[in-house]
């Protein structure tokens, strides 16, 4: 057990230790610049994946909402000087069955700081899901549209220790809804790059806000607490091409 655990350990290091492509900003969401043309970055799950068109427009989509529906945006650096950078980037999604719509836009703007950045977004969200009210044989019985909209934020700092190494922290939420419902969600998380394509994420976030349990206080028997902080653990997984 302990000559394989050597033996992979030994095929292993090579990998890992080979220096890959610098993390850049426009890797992450929320920054004002986009990802390098020609450049791919490929997010298996939930964060978008990208392909850099020029220097200063690249399109994203998140490949596991595929699943549920065609999804897109894109993002295009206005400005970028050695002081302040700024983008726009319009978005858009449906269901394969047509029945939920979502569309926005988001403005991203990025303060370097030396070597780091600090970042600040601020968007506006409408979506639309429709509601079906069927009986016990499955006949339709009323139908329902429904309509939200969002002012999502966030807020966040790049601390950039190495070309291969950025530690991020954040804090987000929907200021259209902040006044009435005080929720934010913040994070703190090491992004490294490992072996030459493949970049890893390990952090924390928390979800901080009125406890959603509040309303059912009577089926639960007992009164929930009025702030709930939650935190989890994250992990991110991407590859760069």
């Amino acid at each position: 057990m302990l000559r394989h655990s050597l033996a992979a350990l030994l095929l292993v290091a090579p990998a890992v230790a080979v220096a890959g492509k610098p993390l850049t900003s426009g890797e992450f969401r929320n920054t004002a610049q986009t990802i390098e043309k020609g450049s791919f970055v490929l997010h298996p799950l939930f964060m978008p994946s990208g392909f850099g068109i020029t220097d200063t427009v690249d399109l994203k989509f998140t490949a596991l909402g595929l699943l549920a529906g065609p999804n897109a945006s894109v993002e295009a650096t206005l400005l970028d000087t050695d002081a302040f950078a700024l983008s726009v980037e319009p978005s858009g999604s449906a269901s394969w069955s047509l029945s939920t719509f979502a569309a926005g836009a988001d403005v991203h703007t990025t303060v370097p700081l030396g070597d780091h950045r600090f970042n600040v977004s601020l968007g506006g969200g409408w979506s639309k899901f429709i509601t079906v009210t069927t009986d016990d044989n499955g006949n339709i019985l009323d139908t329902s549209e429904v309509t939200t909209l969002s002012v999502p934020f966030n807020v966040g700092f790049d601390l950039v220790s190495s070309d291969q190494t950025t530690w991020r922290f954040v804090a987000a939420g929907d200021a259209l809804t902040f006044s009435k419902k005080p929720t934010v969600l913040v994070g703190a998380n090491w992004n490294h790059v490992l072996g030459e394509k493949f970049r890893l994420a390990l952090g924390v976030g928390a979800y901080i806000g009125e406890n959603p349990l509040l309303p059912y206080a009577d089926l639960l028997g007992w009164e929930p607490k009025k702030v709930l902080i939650l935190p989890l653990p994250t992990i991110e997984m991407w590859w760069k091409f």
